[in-house]
């Protein structure tokens, strides 16, 4: 009687086994594909940090071809706390400061471009007035 207990227990025990090794499986393809994903996603972050810098750049250099002020220092030190090691910076912050940092690059931008546009409207304005003469 105690043999076939001990082979009942055994068999239970062999597939509880069984089960283990294959959640296990399961969570270990689970967190390859979540690191693959984390991979990807920094990709992004990655290639949308350039071409955001890339961006403030270009309007900053048709800024200086209208021989315009390009920044003051408030913007300029919000921009390289922008610019540096993104990806470290962005897993550093927590939500709300994540938030508070975004905000401000948006506005670093947002200040850059509406400076464009105006100088864009006085060249348009200036131009009209000389077909205008």
């Amino acid at each position: 009687m105690d043999m076939k207990v001990l082979q009942f227990q055994n068999k239970k025990l062999a597939q509880r086994l069984e089960q283990r090794h294959r959640v296990e499986a399961e969570l270990r393809q689970r967190i390859e594909q979540l690191e693959k994903r984390q991979m990807q996603d920094d990709a992004v972050l990655n290639v949308v940090n350039r071409y955001w810098n890339q961006l403030n750049e270009d309007i900053r250099v048709l800024l200086q071809r209208f021989d315009a002020e390009t920044a003051d220092e408030s913007e300029n030190k919000n921009e390289s706390e922008a610019t540096t090691s993104f990806l470290m910076q962005l897993s550093s912050w927590d939500k709300e400061e994540l938030d508070d940092k975004l905000a401000n690059r948006v506005q670093v931008s947002s200040v850059l471009f509406l400076k464009l546009c105006r100088h864009l409207n006085r060249l348009s304005q200036r131009n009209e007035r000389l077909l205008l003469h």
